[in-house]
């Protein structure tokens, strides 16, 4: 009798003992897998912000900026190349009284797209402190074609040989998935959206519209909020 209630208790403690197990697995599944996609959100993100000031030049400004604009695009959609023209209007319009961060695009990423090898390049252009002038060239006509892209390269310094070699760059490649993760943590699911100190809009914008949307946010975040 004692030898079987003895044998209860072993079976009793070996299951308890599997429950724990199997509990603690699972607890540090999912503890692992929110930790592995706060990473995933995080890190991208992290690292675009880390990009900002050579991308932008927002290094370089005044500590009096009351609008951070940044400008998610794709060099291959054509309402963002109908755009352009106002995003250049708008930066020489607002100087350096705003912070402004180009955010790349691709709907494909993979390097037989040419929207992506744009992107690439243009990571590239903005190492040596030339990307909006690149920008201008790149979103001349009505279409990205590959022409195009080696004109806007050879605009801002950068050789057929250098293309070949930015296309391939790993670090070129991380900028632009980081700039993709975190247009998906944001929700951008459309080309051209503007930012405006966190506030979003997705459309074709004119110069008139965009200058008055980062005028109206600008004004807004130098406004005491009535308590």
């Amino acid at each position: 009798m004692r030898l079987r209630h003895f044998g209860v208790l072993i079976a009793t403690a070996c299951l308890v003992n599997a429950g724990a197990t199997a509990y603690g697995f699972w607890t540090f599944r999912r503890v692992s897998d929110s930790v592995r996609w706060a990473l995933a959100v995080t890190a991208p993100a992290n690292a675009a912000r880390a990009a900002t000031a050579e991308r932008s030049g927002a290094g370089l400004g005044s500590a009096t900026r009351h609008a951070e604009v940044e400008l998610y695009s794709d060099f291959g959609c054509r309402a963002c190349r109908r755009s352009a023209t106002a995003v250049d209007s708008a930066r020489r319009a607002l100087g350096d009284s705003v912070t402004w961060t180009y955010r790349f695009l691709a709907p494909d990423a993979s390097l037989g797209q040419l929207s992506y090898r744009a992107a690439l390049v243009g990571v590239c252009a903005s190492a040596v402190g030339r990307f909006w002038s690149y920008y201008t060239w790149v979103n001349r006509g009505p279409s990205l074609q590959e022409k195009t892209l080696a004109d806007a390269a050879s605009a801002v310094g950068i050789s057929e040989a250098d293309i070949n070699a930015c296309v391939r760059d790993e670090e070129a490649q991380s900028r632009v998935w980081s700039d993709m993760f975190r247009a998906a943590a944001l929700n951008v699911t459309a080309t051209p959206t503007v930012v405006v100190n966190g506030i979003m809009v997705a459309s074709q914008l004119s110069t008139g519209t965009l200058l008055s949307f980062i005028r109206t946010q600008a004004h807004a975040a130098r406004t005491p909020q009535a308590r």
